[in-house]
Parts: structure tokens; sequence; C-alpha cells
């Protein structure tokens, strides 16, 4: 492999066993996972009249890998997802993940927390609660709050290999939950973060906890049940306001002091104070991941799908992406 080869200083991070995990679920057969990305890489620099997309090799395998390494597949997610820099997350560009700013936006909503340790399936737990989220406006914009969020997910969708292999889970916690914080940004808004997650960002949602799911959350749902696929809601558990419920489902030892009973005295998450702090240092202040996503949002990058080519009925030029799923 030549030094000038973008892939040459890629290193698979997999274990043996998440290997072979890749290749059952993923379809990922380490032999065929640098042609594919090279692959990838060519269909995109054919696109420039209409598609403009960061090509390095984790961020690539970051669609290959929730497509299960379908060439076609990949290229319509890639797509949505430059698109929505374009609309529905265009408040994104040109800003800093990092900015002070979002940062303790960070520290003071705690909304959007991913929790050290995976479960064991090796799944990111990312627990939504809303105690001290301010749905006024007078603490933070919208756009601002959605800066802050969306550095952390794209730090952990494509720059975490392992994140994108096992998935995440939801715990979202509704007890502070008015509606306010369901208006903040509007309705429409809600609706296009959803479809962000469901048909342009390359992850892999598995499960979703609902805990203190009460009146608010037959209003929340009934605004997002149209920007939910079927298999999306074949895995949600309603856990009503028993923590002995979610208990049953995520460890104790995985989640943060704050929802354990006072006098456990096993292995935690930590505080949702600390948890956060070393969030941030690793998510968003690590020098490789802050240039990353500085340069992902840096406004060079989009799709404008008015002008994309409509498909051929054709396999001359993809081969690699028409055969990939047939044993030679």
């Amino acid at each position: 492999m030549s030094p000038n080869d973008p892939d040459a200083k890629y290193v698979c991070s997999f274990t043996d066993a998440e290997v072979n995990k890749a290749i059952v679920e993923l379809k990922e057969h380490p032999a065929d996972r640098l042609p594919a990305v090279r692959a990838f890489r060519k269909w995109i620099e054919e696109q420039s009249s209409w598609l403009t997309s960061p090509t390095d090799t984790k961020f690539l395998l970051a669609f290959l890998r929730i497509s299960k390494f379908s060439q076609l597949t990949a290229r319509e997610r890639l797509s949505n997802f430059l698109a929505s820099f374009n609309d529905s997350v265009s408040y994104l560009n040109g800003h800093d993940p990092a900015d002070p700013k979002y940062l303790n936006i960070l520290r003071a909503s705690r909304v959007f927390t991913p929790l050290p340790q995976t479960d064991k399936e090796g799944r990111t737990i990312i627990l939504g609660n809303y105690d001290n989220f301010d749905p006024t406006g007078n603490s933070y914009e919208y756009a601002d709050f959605q800066r802050s969020i969306l550095g952390v997910c794209h730090s952990l969708v494509f720059c975490d290999e392992h994140f994108q292999l096992n998935g995440v889970n939801f715990l979202m916690d509704y007890g502070a939950v008015t509606m306010k914080h369901i208006t903040f940004g509007g309705s429409e808004n809600m609706k296009k973060r959803a479809q962000h997650f469901q048909k342009a960002l390359p992850v892999s949602i598995r499960q979703f906890h609902h805990y203190n799911n009460g009146p608010i959350f037959n209003v929340l749902l009934h605004i997002l049940r149209p920007a939910l696929p079927e298999k999306m809601r074949i895995r949600v558990f309603m856990h009503g306001h028993s923590m002995v419920s979610v208990y049953k489902e995520i460890p104790m030892e995985l989640l943060p002091e704050e929802y354990l009973a006072d006098d456990y005295q096993g292995d935690s998450a930590g505080s949702l104070q600390d948890i956060t702090e070393n969030n941030i240092k690793k998510l968003l202040l690590d020098p490789e991941r802050r240039k990353f996503i500085k340069d992902l949002w840096s406004g060079r990058y989009g799709a404008d799908l008015s002008r994309k080519p409509q498909l051929q009925d054709t396999t001359d030029g993809d081969l690699y992406g028409s055969f990939r799923k047939l044993n030679i």
C-alpha cells in the first residue's frame, strides 16, 4: 500500500470476536473492507457535480457498515446525510463543536449523555434526562443546543468503530418533561431530527427504553411516530415509573449514581456531572476528533438531491456493489 494511499493509516480496532460479529451482522469481511471503501470513494469522486463529501476511511466505513456493505444503500444514506447540511442541520456549518458555548450547554443541560460502559452486547447507552434542561430559550437557543448535542453524536458515529459495529441503546427519562420541552424548537424541527437519525445519520439504534413515560410521552410519540419506521417500533421498552423494570434490562453498575438507590453499594457509572466532563474531554476536546468534526462542519460538504442523476438499470462500473453478496 502506497504511503499516499488515503487508507494507508487505517488499522481496524476490532477484537477477534468483533471481526466475527462484523462478518455475520454487517457482511464486513476483512479482505473486502478496504476494496469496498475504495469503490465507495471512487463513486463519490464521480459525483462532484452535485455532491461533495469527506472521503477518509472511517467516515466511509460508517456508511458502509450501517448499509451492511451494500454500495447502493451506502450511497443513498450518504446522499441524505450530506443533503441535511443544506437543510435540517445547516446550522452546523462553520461552527466548532468544542466552542466553550456548546460545552457549557452540555454541562448545564446534561440531556444527551453517553454512559462510560457499554452493555453486554457492546452497545453504547445514551441517557436522555431533562431535569436540568431549560426549554424557555432564555439559557440557550435551539441551534446552539443542537450543535452541542450533534458534536457528541458525530464524534461517536464517525470516530468510534465499536459504536459503528454494536450500535446504541437510548434510555429516555421523561420525568421532568413538559409541553415547553416538546415545543422547544417546534414540532417540525423535532420531526427533522428524527428523520436525520433514521434516514441520514449512519447509526444503528438497537433499543429505546422509556422511563417516567406519562401523558406527555403520548404527545411526543404522536409527533414522532410518522418519522419512525416499523422496525424501530418493535425495539421499544416501556418502564413506566419503575426503575426496577429498567434494572432488568440495564444493569445497575452501568447507570449514573442519580439512578441508583441511596443504599446501593455496588459499582456505578459515576455522577452525571463527572460523566459529562469525561465525555467532553474524550469526544470533543480530543484533537483528532475535534479536527474531524470541524472539517465535517466546515460548510464545504453537501448534496443537491435535485441534481442527482437518475439511477440507471445497469451494473457497469459497479461490479463490486452489484456482486458483493455473491459467494464466489
